[in-house]
């Protein structure tokens, strides 16, 4: 939300924004969680800015449309990436594996994006263009929606390399 929704409500106002995804059968060490502030005023965003270095050592200014492109890249970054999880995860089910297996895989990934960008991580068929793979690949997905978002992530993990 851009913080003018709150303009007229009261006099001061800001926002704290915790950019972290949040479950409720998870808890988070808040120190760890990024957070970003705005505020109406100076007076406000010292107030806001106390707070935020209470729940966290890594705290930002941000204006609302900067927010609104953290939260845009924050979506692509977990929550798509989560729903890959999620159809990875069906695609082991059906052949009677377990997501575990998956872990130190993502978990190598996600550690590489401490010292590499991206761009750099990346690897797989798509990366070394192996269309031999990638076809075989598109053969054995029966489901239209896993061929659908397969190829698409193909072309665009193709198209950046």
């Amino acid at each position: 939300m851009a913080m003018d929704v709150l303009e007229g409500s009261c006099k001061h106002y800001g926002v704290l924004y915790p950019m972290q995804t949040f479950s409720k059968a998870k808890t988070v060490d808040f120190g760890r969680i990024p957070c970003f502030v705005e505020a109406s005023d100076e007076e406000t965003k010292r107030t806001v800015r106390e707070l935020a270095e209470i729940l966290s050592d890594h705290v930002y200014e941000m204006s609302s449309e900067e927010r609104q492109w953290l939260h845009v890249a924050a979506v692509f970054a977990c929550n798509f990436a989560n729903c890959c999880f999620g159809m990875a995860d069906d695609i082991l089910r059906r052949h009677g594996l377990d997501f575990g297996v998956m872990l130190p895989l993502v978990e190598e990934t996600v550690s590489k994006l401490r010292t590499l960008k991206p761009s750099e991580a990346q690897t797989g068929p798509a990366r070394r263009k192996d269309m031999n793979v990638i076809n075989k690949h598109l053969d054995m997905l029966k489901d239209q929606k896993e061929k659908d978002v397969y190829r698409m992530m193909t072309e665009e993990i193709m198209k950046r390399s």
